[in-house]
């Protein structure tokens, strides 16, 4: 028994150690107290304020989503912020719903301080037999500062079972003033 404990212990600090363990988190209605950044996701269909008891969040942060080309890595800036190293730089990352998740929104979180390029954010869906749905694409505002866009309305029922979903953005500039901090979808299960 006691080898058995250790193992697992042993397994679970190894995935927290690669952060394989924090790379997508899911958050009821109240959030802890922000420091850094202050998004403004308060206001909208989406806002915690809008919803039912059903109503969940999947957060993925921009420093875990990975770049599709292997020449155009991301550079890390801070609070969970990338930045595009090249023109035309696109990053995606996995992600895992329930089966039955009724999608309704994305909202991606950004920084841009005066840059006339913005982000698009794609939500993807692939069946393994080649087919590919695309169901939603929308890009984010030029604000200054850090700020987030919501997507149209969705529909999307999750069958993680028969179909793979990505979250993926292409950030429109290599400027410094021009972040990707991450997404949130909000469904319902």
């Amino acid at each position: 028994m006691m080898q058995r404990n250790g193992l697992a212990g042993l397994a679970l600090c190894l995935a927290v150690m690669s952060g394989s363990a924090m790379a997508q988190t899911t958050e009821g209605f109240a959030s802890a107290p922000q420091s850094g950044p202050q998004f403004n996701d308060l206001d909208g269909p989406d806002s915690i304020n809008a919803v039912s008891a059903t109503s969940v969040y999947l957060r993925i942060a921009g420093s875990s989503f990975v770049p599709r080309n292997a020449s155009t890595p991301a550079e890390y800036t801070s609070a969970g912020c990338i930045r595009a190293t090249a023109a035309g730089g696109i990053y995606a990352a996995d992600v895992q719903l329930p089966a039955g998740a009724d999608v309704r929104y994305v909202r991606t979180y950004f920084y841009n301080n005066g840059t006339a390029s913005n982000i698009s954010t794609f939500f993807t869906e692939f069946d393994g037999a080649g087919a590919v749905t695309q169901h939603t694409s929308f890009p984010t505002t030029t604000n200054t500062g850090y700020d987030s866009t919501l997507s149209p309305s969705l529909a999307v029922t999750a069958d993680p079972g028969n179909k793979s979903y990505i979250m993926a953005v292409n950030i429109g500039a290599t400027d410094a003033n021009l972040r990707f901090c991450g997404v949130r979808i909000q469904y319902f299960y």
